[in-house]
């Protein structure tokens, strides 16, 4: 069974508040049309968004743009736009940080690099992201984060640490309905990572 990297995407929802201007509209209709498989139209609209955010003088809504059109592209197999995005991301947070939204950018920078197989590119960053989603009592981010340095994990065949990471990262769940898909797709990597240390043993 392979292991997908999974990411958290609570920060791409977009508040329930009045959206304030021209650039929140085009995320928002960004975001809906990325829901209904429309990739193209979405990605249009997010890069539109950053123009006006650009000339909004908006910093946070450039980082979040690029986020998400940095996950469009992850989600799609399309992993080196994937990463180009997210850079321009870490580029903004530098100049105008933000805990929570750094953490997100380096855990899918992080889930990324697991999918293309660098771990030593992903190791530091997922660390990282999940210290701030720590600091920050992100439960769900942190749990995604931890799935996916269980799945590192078990790519370097540290089947305990796997496991305990998986098991910190269910207990992050376990009262959370609305992180239900995840809390599924770390008890599957769990058991795997189980059942490869079993194997392991018997060797």
């Amino acid at each position: 069974m392979e292991f997908r990297p999974f990411l958290f995407s609570a920060l791409l929802l977009t508040s329930s508040a009045v959206l304030a201007d021209s650039g929140e509209q085009l995320m928002q209709q960004g975001s809906e049309l990325a829901g209904q498989g429309q990739v193209g139209q979405a990605l249009e609209h997010w890069q539109q968004a950053l123009t006006a955010f650009r000339a909004e003088g908006q910093q946070a809504g450039q980082t979040r743009a690029w986020y998400r059109i940095g996950m469009l592209h992850f989600q799609h197999h399309r992993d080196s736009d994937a990463l180009q995005a997210f850079n321009q991301a870490q580029y903004l947070l530098q100049k105008h940080p933000h805990a929570a939204m750094q953490s997100a950018v380096s855990a899918a920078m992080g889930s990324v690099y697991l999918q293309l197989g660098d771990l030593n590119q992903a190791a530091p960053l997922l660390t990282d992201a999940l210290t701030l989603a720590r600091q920050q009592r992100l439960s769900g981010q942190s749990a995604a984060i931890l799935n996916d340095l269980g799945s590192l994990a078990v790519r370097q065949g540290r089947y305990a640490t796997a496991i305990a990471q998986y098991q910190e990262a269910l207990s992050l769940t376990a009262n959370e309905s609305r992180l239900g898909l995840l809390r599924i797709r770390i008890y599957s990597n769990a058991m795997v990572a189980a059942q490869r240390a079993g194997n392991h043993r018997q060797v």
